[in-house]
């Protein structure tokens, strides 16, 4: 057994009493809805985000760093969302209207707020690539989509931060190597870990139920109530982040064979393709 033991500055049997889960911006949530409706265009989604500056503005920021290899970046709201298309827009939109509940929050010691969302828009970009490579179309699902659900997998971590602050930097911490982030925020307080509070946010902004049992199950993709066609897609992307990032001059068929996870219909050369790719975006990400 490791010689660790979680600090817990709290108690009592059900700690989501008294949880913050932070909603998301008000134009972000409008734009969302408006993108549920299946008589909505191009056009009057583009009129919306330029309702809205400030938005507008990531969302062509954005826009021109994911689109790899384009031709020339996009200048316009509706050159962005024509490019993107409507199930793309919602992930950028998301991904834009994201961090804003969380800009109050800096990095400290141990844990870098920059790093973990470079970390899930990378394994983000690997999801949608892998999705795109299988073709997977689980719960009728696109490869946008599994862009969000790479985005969002990691939530949790951030609101058990900005719950707990320094009780959750201790876990972070002082954590052995040996001890899982689920082991460690289980034990610390009693029982949430930032899988379960993810998708309880995931839950709070309305987002499509493959994505909340992605946020849920995408360190145990093969568990009873998992969708593993989903799932698998986002755990083996958050492996090869891991790897890229643990490696970044690693030889992609190398780091191919340290993956635990491998999503139904995948090729090796596929997954050779993903890694190749992971380590060409990694350097280029923005917050």
């Amino acid at each position: 057994m490791p010689s660790w033991s979680p600090v817990s500055t709290q108690s009592g049997p059900d700690r989501t009493t008294n949880l913050r889960i932070p909603t998301l911006p008000d134009s972000v949530m409008k734009i969302r809805a408006l993108l549920q409706r299946e008589d909505v265009g191009i056009g009057e989604v583009s009129i919306a985000l330029s309702k809205d500056p400030p938005l507008a503005i990531k969302v062509l920021r954005i826009a021109n760093s994911v689109q790899i290899g384009a031709s020339e970046p996009k200048t316009s709201v509706q050159a962005a969302t024509s490019m993107l298309g409507l199930r793309g827009v919602a992930s950028v939109v998301l991904r834009a209207g994201l961090i804003a509940p969380f800009e109050h929050l800096k990095d400290a010691d141990g844990f870098s707020l920059k790093d973990l969302w470079c970390h899930s828009i990378l394994v983000g970009q690997i999801a949608e690539n892998i999705a795109r490579a299988c073709r997977h179309r689980g719960y009728d699902m696109m490869p946008q989509e599994y862009y969000t659900c790479g985005l969002v997998h990691d939530i949790g971590k951030i609101i058990l931060y900005d719950n707990f602050g320094d009780e959750f930097l201790h876990v972070v911490r002082e954590k052995p190597a040996d001890v899982s982030d689920i082991q460690a925020e289980s034990a610390a307080f009693l029982g949430l870990n930032h899988a379960e509070i993810g998708a309880m946010a995931a839950e709070l902004w309305l987002l499509p139920r493959p994505v909340i049992d992605v946020v849920k199950f995408h360190h145990r993709p093969l568990d009873p109530g998992s969708t593993p066609e989903v799932v698998t897609v986002v755990t083996c992307a958050d492996e090869i982040a891991d790897l890229v990032e643990a490696y970044p001059d690693g030889k992609p068929r190398d780091l191919v064979a340290k993956l635990r996870t491998v999503p139904p219909g995948c090729t090796q050369e596929m997954l050779i393709k993903a890694v190749s790719l992971a380590l060409v975006l990694r350097p280029t990400i923005e917050v």
